[in-house]
């Protein structure tokens, strides 16, 4: 590009129609992308939609609190239900405690909590729904809420293997140096922003790659 146009996109959100990188004369790649190596992630146990056998699996570590958090995955939702109902995506869910955002810790483990009462989706979209209501009696209301039994939804808030699973979350945001949520990696690929994630680039990303995909196994 010239240094002229350089100067007016750098910093702007690319229209849905370009690609999701840009690139100086340098080669430095600005913008939206994935990391070039991949890591291993465990996913055993956690929330999940899709099948095992999907070709793509993205990682998503939110905080059951954060307002970012709250817009991406309300934003996503539909457009996520569609992909993985087509069986080209399945989608992992990890949990991330913000010290600083009073009623994290106790958000996370009811949204865990109620994963193993078979209502994850339907919890977490109840907890977006009600933000700045996060006491442990409203969490409990929330449960009944999406018929879930109040009573068992409280023994499991206070399950420890409930918060054995949170800590596991936890240790692995901070070996993969998650600092910011939401954070989302795909197949393993983390994807770099400079700001929060949108939306339509991670809808972006998620097309390439499956088209990518797609190609390479039928090679």
């Amino acid at each position: 590009y010239e240094q002229s146009a350089m100067r007016r996109r750098i910093g702007s959100k690319p229209p849905p129609s370009e690609p999701y990188t840009l690139v100086r004369s340098s080669g430095v790649v600005l913008g939206p992308r994935l990391e070039p190596k991949a890591v291993r992630l465990p996913l055993d146990g956690s929330p999940s939609m899709g099948k095992r056998a999907a070709p793509l699996t993205l990682v998503l570590f939110r905080d059951p609190i954060g307002m970012e958090d709250a817009r991406f995955s309300v934003g996503l939702e539909d457009w996520l239900r569609r992909v993985v109902s087509a069986g080209r995506v399945r989608v992992v869910f990890k949990h991330v405690v913000d010290p600083r955002r009073m009623g994290s810790e106790l958000a996370a483990l009811a949204v865990l909590a109620a994963d193993r009462l078979g209502k994850y989706t339907e919890y977490v979209r109840a907890l977006f729904a009600n933000r700045g209501k996060r006491s442990a009696d409203k969490l409990i209301a929330y449960a009944r809420d999406v018929d879930l039994d109040p009573k068992r939804f409280a023994q499991l808030l206070r399950d420890m293997t409930v918060s054995q699973q949170l800590g596991r979350d936890r240790r692995l945001a901070a070996e993969l140096k998650i600092t910011r949520t939401p954070a989302l990696f795909i197949n393993g690929h983390r994807v770099l922003t400079d700001g929060p994630l949108e939306v339509d680039v991670v809808r972006e990303l998620v097309r390439r790659r499956v088209k990518r995909e797609s190609r390479d196994s039928k090679r």
